[in-house]
C-alpha cells in the first residue's frame, strides 16, 4: 500500500516555542479559547501522521483517507466545545477520525447498491450474480 501523503505535517511551532511542551489536551483547550491557528497546527502535527496512517490501513486508499482525514479535522473544529476538561485527546480523535471513515464507507456502499439496483430495474437482472 502506498503510504505518501500530500497531508502537510510541516506547519506546527517551532521546536523552541513553548507551546512544543504543552500536552495536546492543553494545546486543543488554548486553541478553543484564544483561536491561535498555530496550535491547531501542532495538534495536526503532533496527531496527524499516526491518524493518516491509521485511516490509510483502514480505509485501503491514500485519497480516501486524505480527505476523510482532512474532514476529520474540519469537525473537530467543529466540535471544540464538546472537549471536556480531563478528557484525552488522541481517543476523541480517533473517534472522530473512525466515524468518518464509517460514514465514507457506508456512502460508498449505498452509491454502490444504487448503482446495482439501477442495474436490476434496468435488466431484470442481478449484477452480483
Amino acid at each position: 500500500m502506498d503510504t505518501r501523503t500530500h497531508v502537510d505535517f510541516d506547519t506546527a511551532v517551532g521546536d523552541s516555542d513553548p507551546r512544543r511542551e504543552m500536552s495536546g489536551e492543553a494545546l486543543l483547550l488554548e486553541y478553543r479559547s484564544s483561536g491561535d491557528e498555530g496550535l491547531f497546527a501542532e495538534i495536526i502535527y503532533r496527531f496527524g501522521p499516526g491518524l493518516y496512517s491509521y485511516l490509510c490501513q483502514h480505509l485501503g486508499d491514500t485519497a480516501v483517507a486524505e480527505d476523510v482525514f482532512h474532514k476529520t479535522f474540519r469537525e473537530v473544529h467543529g466540535r471544540l466545545g464538546e472537549f471536556g476538561e480531563g478528557a484525552r485527546l488522541r481517543p476523541w480523535l480517533y473517534e472522530i477520525a473512525t466515524g468518518q471513515a464509517v460514514v465514507r464507507e457506508q456512502r460508498k456502499r449505498r452509491s454502490g447498491d444504487t448503482e446495482d439496483a439501477g442495474i436490476r430495474s434496468q435488466t431484470g437482472t442481478d449484477p452480483s450474480r
